[in-house]
């Protein structure tokens, strides 16, 4: 029995040498002024707007077999909701960009920025007819999952930290 709680110990020790390894490097914590209340917030919020952004979509309704109700301003839908979703949810993603790339070092925030911002660029230029795809829903999904996957990692770090007594958490 002690043998299995030294292991668990190392085992939770060894997570902590990381966290402690990646400040001393220099880095930017990439959770700094970040908190589970606000990515909690943030999906929540830009899963409402995906919805009808997925529900207007021509891709989708083609796939699905259903036609969207259409009304004065229902093409709008999806461009505006979508910019939105972009802005609010997406904007967290563009700084830790920006932070990962002052570092020298380019990780998944930066991925992330890449596929939202060219796919937010390529819905934009297709509203204004410039393109023939449209890619709203795909934006808005994106960033609800990337959003959604971020408030879990946050969740399960902030429950380890207040369980360990090695983070002070």
């Amino acid at each position: 029995m002690d043998h299995k709680i030294h292991q668990v110990r190392r085992q939770a020790a060894d997570l902590h040498a990381g966290h402690k390894m990646s400040e001393a490097s220099g880095s930017h914590d990439r959770h700094a002024g970040h908190s589970v209340a606000m990515f909690r917030d943030k999906f929540w919020l830009s899963f409402a707007l995906t919805i009808p952004v997925i529900f207007w979509s021509t891709d989708v309704q083609h796939w699905l077999g259903y036609r969207a109700p259409s009304f004065p301003g229902s093409n709008l839908i999806a461009p505006i909701l979508g910019t939105v979703v972009f802005i609010y949810g997406g904007l967290v993603f563009i700084r830790g960009a920006w932070s990962e790339l002052a570092d020298h070092k380019p990780g998944m925030m930066t991925l992330i920025s890449l596929a939202i911002t060219v796919a937010f660029g390529t819905s934009l230029a297709a509203t204004f007819g410039l393109f023939e795809i449209e890619v709203w829903w795909e934006l808005a999904s994106l960033i609800t999952i990337m959003i959604l996957g971020h408030w879990l990692e946050m969740r399960a770090t902030s429950r380890h930290c207040r369980t360990c007594k090695r983070c002070g958490g």
